[in-house]
């Protein structure tokens, strides 16, 4: 006969076991349709869990970070309007590195509007405005210092965004520190 508070210990496992594995079929999919997915898919998944919003993936990334890289503006916007860390760095860098990386404009003002931090580095003491300026990406270089990067800033090579600038003989950019000094 089997006591009450074994079968108790079975169904408590057995739910946990249940619980532990839709988690996991959640965090892969979310990181999936952050790249690719719409966002209905995405607010499916997250049903309503927004601590989802802030998880990582096995190599590091947050579901913003990959939706940024991937240009999957819809899913972005989404993200950055509930998560509790617009910031979230995985060494490789954050979401505002990943949209200027891709040259996306549109999600670098986003960010930007939500307050995204323009002077936080990566592993390699990069910052989103050094990004910029060695992409030559100038339009999103000065929404950057527009909002407060410094671009005095060095990377783990010794070089500031203005280093990388002097060394494109960038003028536009030149121009742009000059004045923002």
């Amino acid at each position: 006969m089997i006591k009450k508070e074994d079968l108790l210990r079975v169904v408590i496992l057995f739910m946990c076991v249940i619980h532990f594995s839709y988690g996991q079929e959640n965090n892969k999919n979310i990181f999936e349709i952050a790249r690719s997915g719409s966002l209905d898919d995405f607010k499916d998944v997250v049903k309503g869990d927004m601590k989802l919003l802030d998880q990582k993936s096995n190599t590091g990334y947050t579901p913003l970070i990959l939706a940024c890289y991937n240009g999957n503006e819809k899913v972005a916007m989404y993200i950055a309007d509930n998560t509790e860390n617009i910031d979230l760095n995985n060494g490789y860098g954050t979401a505002l590195m990943a949209a200027t990386v891709k040259g996306n404009t549109t999600l670098v003002k986003y960010l930007l509007k939500k307050k995204a931090n323009t002077n936080i580095t990566d592993a390699n003491g990069t910052t989103a405005l050094h990004y910029a300026v060695t992409f030559n990406l100038e339009n999103i270089a000065e929404l950057l210092v527009k909002s407060g990067a410094k671009y005095n800033l060095k990377d783990n090579r010794g070089n500031s965004a203005k280093d990388y600038a002097l060394l494109k003989k960038n003028e536009r950019l030149l121009t742009l520190f000059k004045y923002k000094s």
